[in-house]
């Protein structure tokens, strides 16, 4: 389960959500829906299909609504993204990183103290490995 996953699952409430994150919601969907240099834009219906929701559940997204827990990470998934990932965006603004060793970093720092020493012993096995 991602981190954000639990606290999450009732993410379509909107009282969850801070104006400027709804903000961010709508524009990040704005900026998915343009398909050409020249600034085009995908309709509400079209892009709807692609998340399985019809064009005024599109409308209402780049309104600020956003979807429950399910569309949020179907939305993540089609930019390359976790969940955790799109809820960083919306709480902070930033992209995530889409340096893989980055987000291993960062995963570290959140793990128990135990299972970093796993992964310092799995690291050493494989650095073992490559000397061979």
């Amino acid at each position: 389960m991602s981190t954000y996953e639990g606290v999450y699952e009732n993410s379509h409430q909107e009282t969850q959500w801070s104006a400027d994150e709804r903000q961010r919601f709508a524009d990040l969907i704005d900026r998915l829906m343009v398909v050409d240099e020249n600034g085009r834009k995908m309709s509400q219906d079209s892009f709807g299909a692609i998340f399985g929701v019809r064009g005024s559940t599109v409308q209402a997204w780049e309104k600020g609504s956003i979807p429950e827990t399910l569309k949020l990470k179907r939305i993540a998934s089609y930019i390359g993204w976790t969940l955790d990932d799109m809820v960083f965006y919306l709480k902070t603004g930033k992209e995530p990183s889409q340096n893989q060793v980055e987000r291993m970093i960062s995963e570290i720092y959140t793990l128990p103290r135990r299972s970093v020493a796993r992964v310092i012993e799995a690291a050493g096995r494989y650095l073992a490995e490559c000397q061979m």
